[in-house]
């Protein structure tokens, strides 16, 4: 009897323990979501509408919009940044919408930046985007064109030209090139200038040209010689002229690239079509096109990220992954590591 009023008892405090505890949490919940409510403002709002217009914003252009939305509403800096940046994904995540950093690539350098990206997959999304059917299947072939490229970008003539050539829809040049100027303006692809030293490193990259330390009139003679080139008496312009259209030369402000906004909305896509090709920064797990590459275990690494881990390690370049050295990126850097390690 003793024995079965005890079991009653030990069951009765079990229940009582866990009926206070399950109070407790869903308390502690309710406050906690409460705090989350109370800490979402018209300046999240602000930021938000700001974003959705845009999809792409630069690091300044957030820390600008962040603090003048503060500014205006009045409300502190709700913590920093990220947690500003925290509370809106936590609102707009029932949509399937959030706030990523990401990394804008150029022919030159990295930007960080922030976007406003899809988490549904690209299937799911078939059809709802404002762009036609012919223009998700001309940015497709453009996407895949820029991944596959060696230099992780091409001309944008190449990528006009790829709408008329669309076999299962008639495409005029004219529509193709309105489409690939709308892609650039809603951010899809990034569109750089190119100087002619960096049009003449690609060449040397690409084996067009070959880079040598002798006097350039010799090396003219002997390119004229070898047949290499033909020499010949012209206006100087009308022959850059003809090197443009034969694309030996590329004009300023013709390549194409993509944007940090399709890298990061696009990347478990790209990751599984070109596992090889697109492959995540070893710091910052955005794809990068243009960032260095180790020769020994494909690791990869936006070239802003590198600096900044080198300069962290006080170390000449090398791969984050495998720590082989990267004597190749020291001499395209030009010292510049050398000289924060010192």
């Amino acid at each position: 009897m003793v024995s079965s009023m005890r079991r009653s008892w030990d069951v009765s405090m079990g229940d009582e323990l866990s009926i206070k505890l399950t109070t407790s949490i869903l308390s502690l919940f309710t406050r906690v979501n409460t705090m989350s409510q109370a800490t979402y403002t018209d300046a999240h709002r602000s930021f938000l509408q700001l974003i959705s217009a845009r999809r792409l914003l630069t690091a300044p252009q957030v820390n600008a919009a962040y603090e003048a939305a503060c500014a205006k509403y009045n409300v502190g800096d709700c913590g920093g940044l990220q947690q500003f940046v925290m509370a809106i994904n936590a609102d707009i995540s029932p949509m399937h919408l959030v706030i990523k950093k990401s990394m804008q690539e150029d022919l030159r350098a990295d930007k960080s930046c922030f976007v406003l990206i899809n988490t549904l997959s690209s299937d799911v999304l078939k059809g709802l985007s404002t762009m036609s059917a012919w223009e998700e299947s001309l940015f497709d072939r453009i996407m895949a064109s820029i991944v596959q490229s060696e230099e992780g970008c091409i001309h944008d003539m190449d990528a006009v030209n790829m709408g008329p050539s669309l076999t299962s829809h008639k495409v005029s040049v004219s529509d193709s090139e309105a489409a690939v100027a709308r892609m650039v303006k809603n951010r899809l692809l990034v569109k750089v200038s190119v100087d002619s030293e960096a049009a003449v490193a690609r060449m040397v990259k690409n084996r067009l040209l070959v880079k040598v330390s002798v006097d350039s009139e010799a090396a003219v003679a002997r390119m004229v010689k070898n047949r290499l080139l033909v020499k010949v008496s012209v206006d100087s312009e009308a022959a850059v002229a003809r090197m443009v259209k034969n694309r030996l030369l590329v004009k300023d402000g013709e390549m194409l690239l993509l944007s940090g906004l399709v890298l990061s909305e696009q990347q478990q896509q790209l990751e599984a079509a070109y596992p090889d090709i697109c492959v995540k920064c070893f710091m910052c797990k955005v794809i990068t096109l243009q960032g260095y590459c180790c020769d020994e275990c494909n690791g990869r690494v936006h070239r802003s990220c590198g600096l900044k881990l080198w300069r962290k390690a006080r170390r000449q370049p090398y791969c984050p992954g495998c720590n082989m050295v990267w004597p190749h990126v020291s001499d395209s850097l030009g010292g510049t590591t050398e000289q924060a390690t010192q």
